[in-house]
């Protein structure tokens, strides 16, 4: 069926895959959430064939957990997680891409990147050389809410033979903390860092379609509580449900409460409730905050429209169906102190140190305007801060600005907040007899984070800040000469005071975003079609790219044993994003490109040097090779007794042109996702992988890097007596999955013939294999 609609706009026609026309194909759909109906119509608009859109649909009309596609529409690579993929993408343009065009958008984050000439000069000349790539430069101190406010689109526009074809704007991030666009009504996903050169060259990213969890936000807030307050209530709620790997979708009346800026600080917290990501649809705040921050109002009228026509705008009569449904009640909610500590009581004492802080304040600006109202009303009836309190009041110029022009800021000063730009550090000498005091702050105070002589830590709203200073104690029956209740202003006074911050507030943050600090303006490149690599670099270094066969079989032959391994080799092990010490195989190389020990800096730091990362694996006394007996990456040569180096094995290990493979017991490579533990891995050239259990995150790693995980079935290293000087083959006419296959293990005359089990799990997970790993296999289909 033909799935293409159009509407005409201020004289111009838009096309768009319209989900009417799908629906009416299968009624069941219409109950979608909206968050499945985006996924759904990205994968219909993307389908090959027939075939394949006819299973689309099968899979989310029933809700069958089954892998579908999430499309991109962009990508936002941060800092550090982006250079390896900038220097392997710059090795690609020379070698495979020439002059072809990158099929997404790329956003780099750098705002926070350590001056470094070479990691500037690559993330320019990427800049300069490649036309869908964007980098927002160090030096411009914004990162949280770009994406929110500068950066995205909401909807996305591709012409395609002459026509201008809709589609809603959904992004892949690095570091998935920072993405806030889920509360704009862009879908986000986290993007790993493994992936992240596959999917900027196209490569769609692989998920079982998720189980959608409906909060349904209802009631009316109390006077006083504000978002700070509900905040933790919802996280607590949130972290009692089983979440995990779940799309967790708001709607319902309450959510005209929630201000934009609100729902941000809420889906900012999915990762510490295990969630796939937490979404907001758009409503007209969206479009009132787009307008406002963007200055596009014929956009958003474009916005609108075409989110109403595909019924993806929030709406209570949608009467969407969930997997699970939640009710959280905003009138249930009072305002809270919160201690620090997590074990710690509340306690009468005395305050001696406040601060509001606002270092992300322009993305709140209702509570900032709030406590400055508090503060207002509290100065007009002449209550002042006993000046024994240090009252500090933690902010951006931006910030400050604003409030002054809104006529505010006065009353903050007036009755003793100091002002601190957001880049001040916040030192008091405070006597040491304050052990029985406390100190309160409307952002995270980590005990001892301001004086170490302040034991008790509280946090609650800028506003109860005002209040609790104010009162000069943590006293819950408050002084009769104070009722905060009189202080309080009402929600539609600060939404007046909020109408009058215009388009200028943002037209400034955002005015030199791609200026840079003065390191990165002195960086000059030239539009090339190679980068200017420097050999004697220690922080920008990529291994050349190889050219890999398809395996339509399994033949490692007179494999050698790179390092037997104990259980619970964890990922950060592998790889590590540590100091780099003196002591280690990664210090000599940094010393003979003449760095001083002093200037080694972490792995993190250097993780463009593909070079070290590799002589930095498994270098750690946390893993002990059995073969040796020291910890690190250290490994034996039988041949001649030599204790050496995982690196010098490869080495000679390759010139023999062996396979090399590593063995281990349960649980190898469990922990978080970490790149570099299996680029790291591939590059050291081993093959294969045998273990009794794998670290599932890492298994689907070493998969993408091409490198084959088996796992015993009836055998283990200590029933097998292996030593390490033992060869191993493992052949095998066919790639299928839940294959059971022979590996013959032989010792001087002896031979054991063992079965082990492939873990290659999907058809997905065979054929990215069978290329050689993730890159070679969407190169496949580029080159």
């Amino acid at each position: 069926m033909e799935y293409i609609d159009s509407f005409v706009i201020e004289n111009e026609r838009f096309f768009y895959f319209s989900l009417e026309k799908i629906i009416n194909e299968n009624p069941k759909l219409e109950k979608l959430p909206l968050s499945l109906k985006i996924l759904l119509e990205a994968n219909i608009r993307n389908s090959k064939n027939e075939l394949t859109t006819k299973k689309i649909l099968d899979i989310f009309a029933n809700r069958k957990d089954e892998f579908i596609n999430f499309y991109p529409s962009r990508v936002v690579l941060k800092e550090y997680t982006a250079i390896p993929t900038l220097a392997e993408l710059a090795k690609l343009k020379e070698e495979k891409l020439k002059s072809k065009k990158l099929n997404l958008s790329v956003d780099l984050l750098l705002q926070y990147m350590k001056e470094n000439e070479d990691t500037y000069k690559l993330a320019k000349w990427c800049d300069k050389n490649f036309s869908n790539l964007r980098v927002i430069p160090p030096g411009s101190k914004i990162i949280h809410p770009i994406n929110l406010e500068y950066l995205s689109t909401v909807l996305h526009i591709e012409k395609i033979e002459e026509k201008f074809l809709l589609f809603p704007e959904t992004i892949a991030i690095s570091d998935y903390k920072d993405n806030m666009t889920n509360s704009f009504g862009v879908l986000g996903h986290k993007l790993e860092s493994i992936d992240a050169l596959a999917t900027i060259l196209g490569l769609p990213l692989k998920i079982k379609l998720p189980k959608v969890v409906g909060i349904k936000v209802v009631g009316k807030p109390k006077d006083g509580v504000l978002s700070s307050d509900f905040l933790q209530v919802l996280l607590d709620v949130l972290e009692n449900a089983n979440l995990d790997e779940k799309i967790v979708e708001f709607y319902g009346d309450g959510l005209k409460y929630l201000t934009l800026e609100n729902r941000t600080k809420i889906l900012n917290k999915a990762s510490s409730y295990n969630a796939l990501c937490s979404f907001f649809a758009i409503d007209e705040k969206t479009i009132l905050y787009y307008n406002k921050t963007r200055q596009n109002e014929d956009f958003s009228k474009l916005v609108d429209k075409y989110l109403k026509t595909q019924k993806l705008f929030l709406n209570e009569e949608n009467n969407l169906e969930y997997d699970e449904s939640i009710e959280f009640d905003l009138s249930n909610i009072f305002p809270r102190v919160m201690p620090n500590l997590k074990n710690e009581v509340f306690k009468d004492k005395n305050i001696v140190l406040s601060l509001i802080d606002t270092s992300n304040g322009f993305l709140n600006p209702f509570l900032i305007i709030h406590c400055a109202l508090v503060a207002k009303k509290a100065y007009e009836k002449g209550f002042r801060i006993d000046s024994k309190i240090k009252a500090f009041f933690k902010t951006d110029l931006t910030v400050y600005d604003y409030l002054a022009n809104l006529d505010l800021l006065k009353y903050l000063e007036g009755i003793g907040f100091y002002f601190v730009n957001t880049n001040g550090k916040i030192e008091e000498k405070l006597s040491p007899n304050i052990l029985t005091d406390c100190s309160i702050s409307s952002g995270t105070l980590e005990n001892n984070y301001i004086n170490e002589n302040i034991k008790l830590n509280y946090t609650m709203s800028a506003s109860l800040v005002v209040i609790h200073s104010l009162i000069g104690s943590m006293k819950l029956k408050v002084f009769d000469k104070l009722n905060p209740n009189e202080l309080w202003p009402e929600h539609s006074e600060v939404l007046r005071y909020l109408e009058k911050i215009d388009d200028t507030l943002y037209k400034d943050i955002y005015k030199n975003i791609f200026l840079g600090n003065e390191k990165w303006q002195d960086i000059i490149v030239e539009k090339s079609e190679s980068f200017p690599w420097n050999d004697d670099s220690s922080f920008v270094q990529v291994f050349p790219f190889k050219e890999e066969s398809f395996k339509d079989k399994i033949n490692i032959e007179n494999g050698e044993i790179l390092a037997l391994f104990n259980n619970e080799i964890k990922t950060k092990y592998i790889s590590s994003n540590i100091q780099i010490t003196p002591y280690i195989n990664v210090a000599n190389f940094l010393q003979e490109k003449g760095v001083k020990s002093f200037d080694f800096g972490s792995f993190e730091d250097r993780r463009g040097c593909s070079k070290l990362m590799v002589l930095g694996a498994f270098d750690t006394n946390e893993i002990k090779n059995m073969m040796v007996s020291k910890e690190g990456a250290f490994t034996k040569d039988f041949k001649t007794g030599e204790i050496i180096s995982f690196y010098e094995k490869s080495k000679r290990v390759h010139q023999s042109q062996k396979d090399l493979i590593i063995i281990a017991d349960e649980n190898y490579g469990i922990g978080e996702t970490n790149d570099w533990a299996a680029k790291a891995t591939k590059l050291l050239g081993v093959k294969a992988i045998i273990a009794k259990s794998f670290g599932e995150n890492h298994r689907k790693d070493l998969i993408k890097m091409g490198i084959l995980p088996l796992q015993f079935i009836d055998d283990d290293i200590k029933s097998l007596n292996l030593k390490g000087y033992e060869s191993i083959n493992i052949k095998n006419s066919e790639i299928k999955k839940d294959l059971k296959l022979d590996a013959f293990i032989y010792k001087g005359e002896q031979i054991y013939q063992i079965k082990l089990k492939l873990r290659l799990d999907n058809e997905f997970e065979i054929q990215i294999y069978k290329n050689g790993g993730l890159v070679p296999f969407i190169l496949k289909d580029i080159v």
